[in-house]
């Protein structure tokens, strides 16, 4: 086919080697060029679509145009957009035909042919489908002179046909070279930036003085390619008025730059242009080849993630043991579903870093936050993400700490990295109390320690790493009076494996029965919740037996102890301290209300403010709260639930509201009787119209006889 093509353009080229007269008066002199051969063009929202088979010369809506040839007339549309007359092999496309004229009709050179239609141009086509060619090339339209230097507006390297970009003036692999080039051709006002005739590139040795390679020219638009191969042409980003090519490729095929043929080091590039006047413009570029490194960093570990009453957070972590680090991207969500990065903390973060300090954060929302490192490498390799940390400031709620202990991978859960950080942070949030999380590690390496806190909830997963320097933390802790919720799988057995028992006895309060035992859900007198077994493997769990002073907390289903506590002094300390400890992953418990009821348990225990006391109503409350609603934030729908107090039997008016902040009225959730118990209520976010709120801050108001409570929610839509 390209042989056709040549063969065809030699011929057209010759019979026309002394070029032809304009469509337009007067014929001898030099016209505006609105639009030149082979430029992109968009379809709809495609914005490669096909080559430009023609050149446009500007002319208002109907204006006179002329046969530049003679020939017969070989095809006329009389209407709309896409009206022509073609009389020979020269086709005049936005014109209107002379109704004159008709098919074979002879035409002289010169003669009149139609008028412009509203597009404004003449779209001049120079030979027949498929096969067209360039009117602008020596020999064709004449008399036109063109001294104007065409432009390289910029020159970027990418990895081979995606839109990866090479940084920091390095390469590997596979390359392609992509430059966005234009011509300007007149002083029109559409003159200035046209697409190229002419491009290509060469590679020269680090001084740009020894060429490496014979110059590659791609493209020379005399014949327009087939339109199937213009995504092979234009890179994406081009579109009607920006033209950026893919210097590498060939026309009808990707192509590239290897530079695995070339040693490591640096070369600088050629970029060449020119315009069918032979105007040539160069552009110079250095880079550096890299061998291909396709091996991440390691996984960052996160240290400490702290807040401050006053509204400011710091999140530490360990030295990167990877060489070539380059860097961190900062992710974060405020609800612990959907992470984003946050670009100006991830662009702040470098390789030598191991914190980072936010000072106006506030205490409104919590903060979820993965990081994930970078190398150097010209295409840089990330890492996986780290598991999850959290924190949520308060000015007044105590601060509990959340230790992430979870770091084997070898047991139930096979994943690298984890996100049940998520799931304790949302149940500390369900009871309005500020946290701070760290690893297990920044208490083993004496970077953290429990006692900075006065509630601790400790998570280890499957992992069985209490060392010495964690045990001798968690002492001191207790000893001083602290509340410790410690759980884990096998994590009684692999201290009691240790030769821990001691530990065991007189800090934690356990013996261990059984290590492998077959159990199904965990419960209390006020709630049951279901073991799940991630990734298809039920966790190992461990069947407790409380001693010194000790007592069954939680019990399996056939009855044996799943938790133990203990409220007392511990071994050498003068403080009295408390501690639950579970014998499986508490994480592991699959429903969501119902884990909730039990780690309330131990909140309440530790004697921190809950909001739900019971479920269903089954017990009297004496006090009226109005009770934390969950989710909070929330996106669409919010569950409100509250406590009627009250002597049993009696029926007392209620009335639920939402209110704006601005202290609107919203709308009416509920106004009825009730009998004195624990009720919830699901608010939609829409007001009384039906319609959805807005994000921001609302407040629901909980009245009952004169007394009245109050909530703040936060919708985020």
């Amino acid at each position: 086919m390209n042989g056709i093509r040549n063969t065809l353009f030699i011929l057209l080229f010759t019979s026309a080697a002394f070029g032809y007269q304009w469509p337009l008066k007067p014929f001898d002199q030099q016209h505006n060029v609105s639009a030149t051969f082979c430029e992109n063009r968009p379809s709809g929202d495609v914005l490669i679509h096909h080559f430009h088979n023609a050149i446009d010369i500007p002319l208002a809506e109907g204006g006179e145009v002329f046969a530049i040839e003679a020939g017969y007339v070989e095809g006329v549309v009389r209407t709309g957009y896409a009206s022509y007359i073609r009389v020979g092999r020269y086709n005049y496309l936005h014109v209107t035909p002379l109704s004159t004229l008709d098919l074979n009709d002879y035409v002289q050179k010169g003669q009149l042919v139609g008028h412009t239609n509203y597009p404004n141009h003449i779209h001049l086509i120079d030979g027949y489908y498929p096969d067209y060619i360039n009117p602008l090339r020596k020999g064709g339209i004449a008399p036109f002179e063109d001294g104007y230097l065409p432009t390289v507006a910029y020159v970027k390297f990418y990895m081979d046909g995606t839109t990866t970009e090479f940084k920091n003036g390095k390469v590997t692999g596979l390359v392609d070279i992509v430059a966005r080039l234009y011509d300007k051709t007149d002083n029109g006002s559409l003159g200035s930036n046209n697409g190229i005739y002419l491009a290509g590139y060469q590679i020269y040795d680090s001084t740009g003085t020894t060429a490496l390679t014979d110059p590659y020219i791609p493209y020379q638009f005399d014949v327009r390619p087939a339109n199937e191969y213009v995504t092979n042409v234009y890179f994406p980003g081009s579109d009607l008025s920006t033209y950026i090519y893919i210097l590498t490729n060939r026309v009808e095929k990707n192509n590239y730059w290897d530079t695995r043929r070339f040693a490591p080091g640096k070369y600088k590039i050629k970029v060449f242009t020119e315009d069918t006047r032979d105007n040539r413009k160069e552009f110079w570029t250095t880079v550096q080849v890299d061998k291909q490194d396709v091996t991440a960093p390691a996984v960052p570990l996160i240290k400490q993630f702290g807040g401050s009453s006053n509204g400011g957070w710091r999140l530490s972590w360990f030295k990167n043991d990877s060489s070539d680090v380059a860097g961190y991207e900062f992710w974060y969500s405020v609800k612990g579903d959907v992470f984003k990065k946050h670009s100006s903390i991830s662009a702040a973060l470098s390789a030598q870093d191991t914190g980072y300090t936010y000072a106006n954060y506030g205490t409104s929302f919590p903060l979820y936050v993965r990081l994930r490192a970078y190398d150097d490498a010209p295409i840089p390799n990330y890492s996986e993400f780290s598991s999850t940390t959290v924190m949520k400031n308060n000015s007044t709620a105590p601060t509990v700490l959340l230790v992430d202990g979870f770091r084997r991978s070898d047991g139930y859960w096979q994943e690298p990295r984890h996100d049940f950080v998520i799931d304790y942070g949302r149940m500390l949030l369900e009871n309005d109390l500020a946290f701070d999380g760290c690893t297990l590690q920044s208490i083993a390496t004496g970077q953290v320690s429990l006692t900075e806190y006065r509630t601790a909830i400790l998570f280890l997963g499957d992992d069985t790493m209490f060392n010495a320097a964690v045990r001798q933390d968690v002492a001191d802790f207790l000893e001083q009076g602290g509340n410790l919720f410690l759980s884990g799988s096998e994590m009684a057995a692999g201290l009691f494996r240790a030769g821990q028992a001691d530990f065991l006895a007189d800090y934690l309060h356990i013996t261990l029965v059984d290590d492998s035992a077959t159990v199904t859900t965990v419960a209390s007198d006020r709630a049951e919740a279901p073991l799940i077994a991630p990734e298809g493997r039920m966790p190992a769990t461990d069947i407790l037996s409380p001693v010194n002073g000790g007592f069954t907390f939680w019990t399996y289903d056939a009855g044996q102890t799943a938790g133990v506590a203990y409220k007392g002094l511990f071994a050498n300390g003068g403080y009295p301290g408390r501690l639950v400890v579970a014998g499986f992953p508490f994480e592991t418990l699959a429903d969501d209300e119902a884990r909730q009821d039990l780690f309330n348990e131990v909140l309440r225990f530790f004697d921190l403010p809950v909001d739900i006391t019971e479920s269903g109503g089954a017990t009297i409350p004496q006090t009226q709260r109005l009770l934390t609603s969950y989710p909070n934030p929330f996106n669409s729908t919010t569950r409100i639930e509250f406590v009627l107090p009250g002597n049993k039997g009696a029926l007392k008016k209620v009335q639920l509201d939402v209110y704006d902040a601005a202290g609107r009225h919203v709308k009416r959730l509920m106004q009825k009787k009730l009998a004195p118990g624990t009720y919830h209520i699901v608010w939609d976010g829409k007001n009384e119209s039906g319609r959805m709120a807005g994000s921001g801050i609302y407040f629901c108001i909980f009245r009952h006889g004169q007394k009245t409570s109050a909530i703040r929610l936060v919708m985020i839509r």
